[in-house]
């Protein structure tokens, strides 16, 4: 039995439409999403890639800064422990911990420079003098280890106020210093309306 073609309305037969015509209307639609899941793909891809410790490794460290009583030695000794994984998940933070355990060292800190190296800028603590049995102080006021350096700076404080003394010494310290090239020596604080200074080269006392 033969069928006959299908007509339309206006008498002609239709013509069976094809799966690409049918999606046609879809394309813009499915391109997207293709692009979507392209850019989710490749983002992926590339977290992976900066979380692998190989991606990058960090090859060199420098040190910046006016070291006195540290050591380069001393600081890469303590640091590169740390210094592990590549640029972008090296742990800086371990690496400023473990440089600021250092008995002179104040203040540091890490950057990462591309593409293979962590950078240290270190301020080393300044001794005022010496505190107690093996203490130091800094210029403000804060006491730390001497490390096995010796510091020729000794001070008398009294027995009556002598926190306020120090931090009468201590505000003008830096002018203090700024005007003299020779080494401060001793510094007496028992006077009750300032304090008495000595010097390493010529042992003169100003007060």
């Amino acid at each position: 039995m033969v069928e006959r073609a299908r007509k339309g309305k206006s008498g002609q037969a239709s013509r069976p439409v094809s799966l690409l015509a049918r999606l046609q209307p879809w394309w813009p639609r499915l391109g997207r999403g293709a692009l979507v899941l392209v850019l989710v793909l490749a983002g992926v891809g590339l977290v992976r890639w900066t979380q692998d410790p190989n991606s990058l490794p960090m090859r060199q460290l420098q040190i910046e800064g006016t070291l006195r009583y540290l050591s380069e030695a001393e600081l890469q000794a303590r640091v590169v422990p740390h210094v592990r994984g590549g640029f972008f998940n090296v742990d800086v933070v371990a690496i400023q911990r473990a440089a600021q355990e250092l008995d002179w060292v104040d203040r540091v800190s890490v950057r990462r420079v591309w593409p293979d190296t962590v950078r240290l800028h270190v301020q080393e603590q300044q001794p005022v003098a010496r505190w107690g049995d093996g203490a130091l102080l800094n210029p403000r006021g804060e006491r730390f280890s001497a490390a096995g350096r010796e510091i020729q700076v000794s001070m008398q404080l009294g027995r009556i106020d002598a926190r306020q003394r120090v931090r009468r010494f201590l505000r003008a310290y830096p002018s203090l210093v700024a005007s003299r090239e020779e080494r401060l020596q001793h510094v007496d604080l028992r006077y009750s309306n300032g304090f008495a200074v000595r010097w390493a080269r010529n042992g003169t006392t100003e007060s």
